[in-house]
This record gives C-alpha cells, sequence and structure tokens, in this order.
C-alpha cells in the first residue's frame, strides 16, 4: 500500500505528530500530503514579534519572515486562508504591513469571493498606518442596481471583521453584508464628530453593519457611549449578537455602566459569549455590583457558555476592588449561570506575586465550583498577583509540614523527580547570572547539573521567580479573552519551568479543585493542567 492509498484518518494522524518545521518537506512528496498539509499550514496565522514561541492551532510566523511569507502566497495556499492575526508587543520599531497587504488585494482579484477574518492588534502599526478595512474601501465604487447601491470591488466585502478606530471613518465605509466580527475604538471623546448621528442616519450604512453583525467588540467606554448614544438618536436591534465585549470605566469622563440602557438594543439572553472589561474610580458607587444585579433580576436563566470578568487596567480603588468581590461572591458562581462552560477572571495585574495581600476567598469560589456543573474551563491570569498566599490554608490536608515552609519553597523545591532537580540548577543559576547582570534573563546554555533545593530566601531566587510569572502571563496578552486560543501561545523559556511549578503545591491545589469538579480544565497565571 502507497501513502496515498492510506485512509483519510491515518494521513492526518501522521501529519498531527510531524513537527511544523518538517511539515513543508513532507507536502512535497504527494498531492495528498501537499493539500491536507496546506489546509492545516495555512488555515490559521499568527505573526508575532516574540522569540521562540509556539501555538497548537496557529502557525506562528515572525513579523522579520513576513515579506517571505507574503512571497510564498499564491493562488492555491491562498484559498486555505481562514483567519490572519497580528499579535504585536509594542517596541521602539513601527512595523510597516503594507507589503503583506498588496499581497493579499493581488490575490483577492483572482478569488474575489474568498472571505477571510483579518485582526490587527499591532497597536503602533494601527497608530501609524491605514486601517485595512479603510485601505481596501478607500477606491470603491458604486453601481446602481434595482434603486440600491451594489459594490463594483469586492475586496472590501471579503473582510469579516473590522476594527475601527475613527467614527468618521466608520461612518464613510459602505454596507458589508458579509461582515460577522466588529470591533470599534474609540480613545478620544465623541465631541470630535461634526454631526456624527445625523450623517450616520442619512447614510443608513452604519445601522445596517451593526445590526448585521454576530460578534461586537466595544474596546473602549467611548465606543460603549457612541452606541447608547446612537441609539436613542436611530432606535435599532442587534437580533443577530450572540458575542459580546464591553469596556466601562466610570470617572468623571465616562457614565457608569447601565444593563437597562444597554438591553433597550442588545439580547443579553441571546448572547453565549459576554466579556466585560470594568471599573468604577468613585468611592461612593456601586455601578458594578448594581449592572449584575439588575442583568440577573431580569433573567430566569442566563444563556452563556463563556464569561470573561475583567477589572479594566486593573483600578486598585478599595471600593472598585470590593465591587468585583461582591460579584464573584453572589454572581459568577450562581446557579443561574449552570450552563457557562467556560469562566475567566481577572482582576489585579500590578500587584508582584510574593507581594500580594488576600483580598477575595479563594477557597468560597472554588467550593461554589458545583454551581457551575457545565463548567469545563476555569482561567485567572492573575492567580500569581491575587491568590498566590491563599493556597495553603485551605490544602494543607493534601500536602504534610506546610506551616513552616513559604510558599515559595512549596512551589519550587516541593519535588524531587529526576527532572524537577535538573531544573531547578538551571533555576539557579539563570536567577544568579541574571541578578548579576542587571536582571537580563536572557537564554544562555545552562552547565549540567542537579539542584535539591533553591534558596527562596534569596534576592535572586525571588527576582527570576518575578520574572517567569511576569513571561507566563504573556500569554494572556491579547486586547479581549473573547478572541479565540489565544492563551495557548507558549514560550519555550517558560516551559523549561512549568514542570518545576506543577509538581509543587499548585499540583495539588488542581488535586483540590478535581475534587469538586473532575472534568475541569485551569490555567492560573500561565500554569495550566
Amino acid at each position: 500500500m502507497t501513502l496515498t492509498e492510506l485512509p483519510f484518518n491515518i494521513l492526518d494522524g501522521i501529519i498531527s505528530v510531524t513537527p511544523q518545521e518538517d511539515l513543508t518537506r513532507l507536502s512535497q512528496t504527494n498531492k495528498c500530503f501537499r493539500f491536507k498539509i496546506n489546509q492545516s499550514l495555512y488555515r490559521k496565522i499568527l505573526i508575532t514579534n516574540e522569540e521562540n514561541v509556539h501555538h497548537d492551532e496557529y502557525t506562528v510566523i515572525p513579523v522579520g519572515k513576513l515579506d517571505k511569507f507574503a512571497a510564498s502566497l499564491n493562488s492555491f495556499n491562498f484559498g486555505f486562508i481562514h483567519s490572519i492575526y497580528f499579535q504585536v508587543n509594542l517596541t521602539l520599531e513601527v512595523n510597516d504591513y503594507q507589503g503583506f497587504y498588496d499581497k493579499i488585494c493581488q490575490l483577492w482579484n483572482e478569488q474575489a469571493d474568498h472571505k477571510i477574518y483579518l485582526f490587527n492588534f499591532d497597536c503602533a502599526n494601527l497608530r501609524h498606518y491605514q486601517l485595512f478595512n479603510a485601505l481596501l474601501s478607500s477606491n470603491l465604487t458604486y453601481i446602481e442596481d434595482t434603486g440600491e447601491s451594489k459594490l463594483a470591488n469586492l475586496k472590501i466585502n471579503n473582510l469579516q471583521n473590522w476594527i475601527v478606530h475613527d467614527m468618521n471613518e466608520f461612518i464613510s465605509l459602505p454596507f458589508n453584508p458579509n461582515l460577522r466580527h466588529l470591533d470599534i475604538v474609540i480613545d478620544r471623546s465623541l465631541s470630535f464628530l461634526s454631526n456624527p448621528l445625523q450623517s450616520i442616519i442619512d447614510s443608513g450604512n452604519t445601522i445596517r453593519n451593526l445590526v448585521n453583525v454576530e460578534s461586537l467588540n466595544l474596546d473602549s467606554p467611548s465606543s460603549v457611549q457612541f452606541l447608547v448614544q446612537l441609539y436613542k438618536e436611530c432606535p435599532f436591534a442587534m437580533d443577530n449578537l450572540t458575542s459580546l465585549s464591553l469596556t466601562s470605566s466610570h470617572n468623571y469622563r465616562h457614565p457608569k455602566l447601565d444593563y437597562q440602557e444597554l438591553s433597550k438594543f442588545i439580547n443579553f439572553n441571546a448572547l453565549t459569549d459576554f466579556e466585560l472589561k470594568v471599573n468604577c474610580n468613585h468611592t461612593d458607587c456601586q455601578c458594578i455590583t448594581n449592572f449584575f444585579n439588575n442583568w440577573f433580576s431580569a433573567s430566569q436563566k442566563i444563556n452563556l457558555k463563556k464569561l470573561v470578568l475583567l477589572n479594566y487596567k486593573s483600578v486598585l480603588l478599595p471600593n472598585n476592588i470590593n465591587q468585583f468581590n461582591q460579584v464573584l461572591r453572589y454572581f459568577i458562581f450562581n446557579s443561574k449561570l449552570e450552563s457557562l462552560n467556560e469562566l475567566v477572571i481577572n482582576v489585579n495585574d500590578f500587584t508582584k506575586p510574593l507581594n500580594s495581600t488576600v483580598q477575595f476567598d479563594l477557597k468560597m469560589m472554588i467550593d461554589k465550583l458545583p454551581h457551575l456543573s457545565n463548567l469545563s474551563k476555569l482561567v485567572i491570569p492573575d492567580f500569581f498577583n491575587r491568590h498566590l498566599k491563599q493556597i495553603k490554608p485551605f490544602i494543607s490536608h493534601f500536602t504534610k509540614d506546610l506551616d513552616d515552609k513559604p510558599i515559595l519553597d512549596l512551589l519550587l523545591n516541593h519535588c524531587h523527580c529526576d527532572n524537577c532537580q535538573v531544573t531547578r540548577f538551571n533555576f539557579k543559576h539563570l536567577a544568579q547570572k541574571g541578578y548579576n547582570d542587571n536582571h537580563n534573563y536572557s537564554i544562555t546554555e545552562c552547565p549540567m547539573g542537579i539542584s535539591n533545593n533553591v534558596n527562596v530566601n534569596d534576592k535572586s531566587t525571588q527576582e527570576f521567580f518575578n520574572y517567569i510569572i511576569i513571561n507566563l502571563k504573556n500569554e494572556f496578552a491579547s486586547t479581549s479573552y473573547l478572541r479565540k486560543n489565544f492563551y495557548h501561545c507558549k514560550s519555550s523559556f517558560t516551559e523549561n519551568f512549568i514542570q518545576l511549578i506543577n509538581h509543587g503545591i499548585m499540583g495539588d491545589l488542581f488535586k483540590f479543585i478535581n475534587t469538586k469538579n473532575d472534568d475541569l480544565h485551569c490555567n492560573f497565571g500561565g500554569i495550566s493542567v
């Protein structure tokens, strides 16, 4: 039997276990492999400036190799592309993607009906260069057909998502019947718009685009204000909406988030995915708690599959933190959310792990997990900032001799298997070398050796541990947790230490959680099981 005669499930199995760097060579062996491997490699593209990262679902392209990747695109492999993500961290260098965009536009001349999601999260690029949807629409022409304007140039309609940073631009964009996902980011006050609402009402295209989308990300407080204001002038209903991200900061510039106001044009009971990025800067306000109270009071059952709750910009004012604690205590672990599959909670990004103060009862949260009977994934990105010191009190029955040991000792020195002893040796070497080199922890060749323990009282150990935790959190770098699967992007550097931490008290924590829900997958600060 030849390779081409093998069943497809066998071929898929061979492809799935072949390292990505070898897939190109495998694709050259026969036409069947060429088709299936290209279908896999080009479906989801992630472009990043991070070094030594890989992803379980996306083909990762370094920014420096983007031109080479663009040159490799042709009418065959372009047809396999489903989504392209630019996930680039801020640097001094501003990347220009014009060459890549030109190649995409050229290939769309040959495949005019090929639809793509293209998300650009490179903030520096967006500030200096034209948005891709604006670029595509800049030379559009129209033809009249049965009284309705239709696009002669279909490239703009090939984009299934738009990212909009300027409302004047959004107002000028044409109707896109294929638009499914819309990001609106307005950082400035709405006052800079010249009679914007009347322009929207007159053209009609903006309202048609809004009511057409299935996924809406309002990535700034002004974006939410704009929609509320628009509804008051020209009522509409977003009946197709199933995924929503809201951003609110209650301060002197922006009003509080009001459930009653938003529910006039958003059906919260129809949502399957909901993300709330919110904070309150007032000392005598309960707007966050009231939002949830009004929502839960209006709904017999909430049909969410995924819920994300974020402290927007990690405001640590006591009243703001207290409201988050109330929401977690009385609403999130509530039987009305029993259909929930995935829960993401991030409240405090700024406190150093070993300096965190107890602000919320982690044990109470875990004890309430049975109320969410369908929960399969729990993600707490700020775990090491917020909850680390709470582990010992409620898992002491799993592990003896906890009381006299520092938490860092239980994380790093708990396991004495061969792999952990080698990793601890590497930890000590890199911690001391980086500490002596002005906290430069660049990866270098480590001498071979083993170590029973690291000195957890040593300043170099504590600083290096904090550095690892920061790197682990980089996998949560997406501006929105609703964007699928971004927290699977791993650095080869951090992977060296994940097992060490997991073999420590974190492993005991996960065992404790599994006594509440044995099907639950957890990701705490980048450490997952």
